[in-house]
């Protein structure tokens, strides 16, 4: 395993992660993971490596949800925020995992142009 290096930009590199921003204190926030249930391999690969960083960062407060697929994502996080502003719970952060794979279907196209 390598050992991380500090870029100018803060942040620490190490080559087995990825960039892992070190110097963030994420204690109070409250942050979604909106995530599609289609490719589910893919997805819960890519919402387990966020949730963990998330409790590295010290984030507490991580609300999941879940949208049949990546078409949905952009309305799911719409309605996350709006309900939560309307309850006076507002939250700090949204990210929508989804994934679009090119293939023999327009889902490619739709979802890339529609979402």
């Amino acid at each position: 395993m390598t050992s991380p290096t500090t870029a100018s930009n803060g942040l620490s590199k190490d080559f087995s992660k990825g960039l892992i921003p070190r110097a963030f204190d994420g204690t109070g926030l409250t942050i979604a993971i909106v995530s599609a249930r289609w490719n589910q391999e893919i997805i819960h690969s890519m919402k387990n490596g966020c949730i963990k960083i998330l409790r590295e960062l010290n984030v507490k407060d991580i609300i999941e949800s879940e949208v049949p697929g990546s078409y949905e994502l952009s309305f799911a996080t719409k309605s996350i925020i709006l309900n939560r502003l309307n309850n006076n719970k507002p939250i700090d952060a949204v990210v929508a995992l989804g994934c679009l794979i090119k293939g023999e279907t327009k889902h490619l196209s739709v979802g890339a142009t529609q979402c």
